[in-house]
């Protein structure tokens, strides 16, 4: 089975606030730390607008990676559907061009060397509900640092299973920022996917094929995503503009 999705909606950073917490950075180095952002090689940092710069950019892809990921399809579960999925996200900080400024992921650490991606495993579940809709939750570490994500959503189907029609469903959701006693941050989504699935002929090992573009502005993406049986793995990429690409790979269960 072929599957095509086409996803639209609005997305922003829904919270991003700075708290005069002090912590002990030589425990985990690659912490954001906001009182980093204030010496640069040496020298303390006494431009605002710099500081204030660097700090906006460095919510935008803070929140880009913490966000809720375009990985889903456009039918639900089921009223009895339940599913589990566990991926590997790559965020590419350092793939945005920073017209020879410094990364504020560079400023944002006490060592000022800012790793090129960060890798954030996730586990992500949803849950069937009736009238075609559905609700779901992921939680995700950010590794090598003492913080995660943490997000929410929920989706209903206003258009399922009418073939030829394609499937619409409508998704709201907020992912957020968790762990780091100087920094809240949190991303909203409201967006719409569009999609369908049709026979392609059965190939060895492998019953469906599903693109899951994002379903949020200004996030796009793509992906494919091989079914077999209850079993799924999934392929896909995203670039939010003004910001960072990701890059996720996972797998899962449907029952």
């Amino acid at each position: 089975m072929l599957a095509w999705v086409v996803a639209a909606g609005f997305g922003s950073v829904a919270s991003a606030q700075a708290r005069g917490v002090a912590e002990d950075a030589g425990k985990w180095p690659q912490n954001v730390d906001l009182y980093a952002m204030l010496d640069q090689d040496g020298a303390p940092v006494l431009d605002k607008t710099v500081l204030a710069s660097s700090f906006r950019q460095l919510v935008m892809e803070l929140g880009t990676m913490v966000s809720n990921k375009p990985n889903l399809p456009a039918d639900t579960v089921g009223l009895y559907g339940f599913d589990i999925d566990i991926a590997t996200q790559f965020a590419l900080t350092e793939a945005h061009y920073r017209a020879g400024e410094t990364s504020p992921w560079a400023r944002a650490e006490v060592d000022e060397r800012a790793p090129p991606y960060h890798v954030v495993p996730t586990v992500t579940v949803r849950k069937g509900l009736p009238l075609s809709t559905e609700v779901g939750a992921s939680v995700g570490w950010i590794s090598g640092t003492s913080t995660g994500t943490f997000g929410g959503f929920a989706r209903v189907a206003v258009l399922e299973g009418y073939k030829p029609l394609p499937d619409v469903a409508l998704k709201l959701g907020y992912a957020g920022y968790v762990g780091n006693p100087q920094l809240d941050c949190g991303a909203l989504d409201l967006g719409v996917t569009v999609g369908s699935t049709y026979p392609i002929g059965r190939l060895p090992g492998i019953n469906e094929v599903e693109p899951a573009p994002p379903i949020a502005l200004p996030e796009f993406g793509a992906g494919l995503q091989f079914v077999v049986g209850t079993a799924h793995l999934s392929f896909g990429g995203a670039w939010a503009p003004a910001t960072i690409p990701t890059v996720t790979t996972s797998f899962g269960f449907t029952y």
